[in-house]
């Protein structure tokens, strides 16, 4: 109470620090869900390595090639007539679908080279093959 027997009033105040932690948290939460969203969409083969291989972060198809020369699109085993049908619709809707080889190291050459012959035929024009990293040479 003050001299005259009134109570103060109190100004309602605004803590923002709570509300700075919870934005901290919605924004972990957020990170954390997107990162655990990409997963790739080949099926596991062994990759060959290459010292010189730029990643690749774009949409799109993916073939791998097993050591058994079975074929996929992304992750549905498909024959290469199949494969080069699939492909030309993918490319009649997107003029410019990417197309990511992922072929085992142990998957015979002439598989690989009859997808890019149909890969040629359908005028694919942004084609990658995949390779893991390799490690650094040691310095001698």
């Amino acid at each position: 109470m003050d001299l005259s027997g009134k109570m103060p009033i109190k100004r309602a105040r605004i803590e923002i620090i709570p509300l700075i932690d919870c934005m901290f948290l919605l924004l972990v939460f957020f990170v954390y869900s997107m990162m655990t969203l990409t997963q790739p969409q080949g099926i596991p083969v062994t990759l060959p390595t290459a010292r010189t291989a730029p990643a690749i972060h774009e949409e799109s198809l993916t073939v791998s090639i097993t050591d058994e020369d079975e074929v996929y699109l992304n992750d549905v085993k498909v024959s290469l007539d199949a494969l080069a049908a699939r492909i030309a619709a993918a490319r009649a809707a997107n003029s410019s679908v990417r197309v990511l080889i992922s072929g085992d190291r142990d998957a015979r050459h002439g598989v690989v080279v009859q997808v890019l012959d149909i890969l040629r035929v359908l005028s694919v024009e942004h084609v990658a093959i995949q390779t893991a990293a390799s490690e650094p040479e040691e310095k001698r």
